[in-house]
């Protein structure tokens, strides 16, 4: 009997060490780090995979590419778009694309669209894989990413009382990279 119960905890130990890693959270990506890439459609349902948007073999040539992930639930969310979109006019000639992942299903990414009447571009990603992959699940999360898929700058969050200095951090971190030589 002894030996049976010390192998069910010999092969729980194991089992535990080798479960246990799979378990850990992803630690959350940081300004310096390196994007990873996706797929997801958008919202009609056409491909959209982001080497094509930032890296060595990206097809659009993008200087500065923003990634935000939002949703029709968060009112904060939806006060962030129009934001984006006034700065997708300021600067979009100029090298920045602008990417909303709508962490929900398509039916309510429709909803997101209808209630900001926003004309970006909006990825549907209803099993929150780029969350997962960046280690990040609060919302909104802003992410701008480099033309090599560096991260630039992060944020999460969004309140009137710090949106003023949010948008003049973000958009002189926008300026840097449209101005720079690569």
């Amino acid at each position: 009997m002894k030996s049976i119960v010390k192998s069910m905890l010999v092969f729980s130990a194991v089992l535990f060490l080798l479960v246990s890693p799979a378990l850990a959270q992803k630690p959350a990506i940081q300004v310096g780090d390196r994007f990873p890439g996706f797929y997801l459609k958008d919202m009609q349902g056409e491909s959209f995979f982001l080497a094509e948007h930032v890296g060595d073999k990206a097809k659009f040539k993008h200087k500065a590419v923003v990634v935000s992930l939002s949703a029709s639930y968060c009112e904060p969310c939806k006060k962030e778009i129009p934001e984006f979109a006034q700065l997708m006019e300021q600067y979009g000639d100029k090298g920045l694309a602008i990417f909303i992942v709508a962490v929900e299903n398509k039916e309510q990414a429709e909803k997101l669209v209808a209630e900001t009447k926003t004309e970006l571009p909006v990825l549907v990603d209803r099993y929150l894989m780029v969350p997962k992959r960046i280690g990040r699940e609060g919302i909104p999360c802003t992410i701008l990413l480099d033309s090599t898929g560096t991260v630039k700058f992060i944020n999460t969050g969004f309140n009137e009382e710090n949106a003023e200095e949010f948008i003049n951090k973000f958009k002189t971190e926008v300026e840097s990279l449209l101005n720079s030589d690569s």
